[in-house]
């Protein structure tokens, strides 16, 4: 894939931005999304937690896991989720949403770790209706997190 300003910008984001472009300009038929659109919903009612759940734990390196865990890591992530937290309600607010939804589903939603995040996320705040404003929320919201790190780990390493 092309670099951006000298960086490798990672191939997940590349398949998101291509998504989203795709969908902007309504390249891909509606019978196909009609049908994407049905297989998720089976998912989703099924087996989503499940399988978030599964992949969440099989992924998940407990060793390294646990030796990050200090004081440096803990006011890191404090300060990320407390950031989206208040960045998402705001602007959700400003925008007519309810300033809880916009703080869980563009905020948390995209700071977690994935599809397995989300459901830990709108389980605990009892808002697992918002799964698929969550999904939108991590894949893009991760897409440019990753875009926006290449870019600047690229310039700075």
């Amino acid at each position: 894939m092309p670099k951006v300003m000298g960086a490798s910008i990672h191939q997940y984001a590349w398949f998101i931005l291509i998504l989203v472009f795709c969908n902007i300009f309504n390249l891909i038929p509606e019978d196909i999304r009609s049908a994407c659109k049905a297989i998720v919903g089976v998912v989703n009612k099924y087996w989503q937690g499940l399988t978030m759940a599964a992949i969440g734990i099989s992924m998940t390196d407990f060793a390294d896991f646990i030796s990050v865990i200090n004081l440096d890591t803990l006011a890191i992530s404090v300060a990320v989720v407390v950031g989206a937290i208040l960045a998402t309600a705001v602007v959700g607010w400003i925008f007519g949403f309810f300033p809880v939804d916009s703080a869980v589903t563009a905020g948390l939603c995209m700071a977690n770790r994935g599809g397995g995040g989300d459901i830990v996320v709108l389980g605990a705040a009892n808002r697992m209706e918002l799964m698929s404003y969550a999904a939108i929320s991590s894949r893009i919201g991760g897409s440019i997190v990753l875009v926006i790190a290449s870019v600047v780990f690229g310039i700075l390493y």
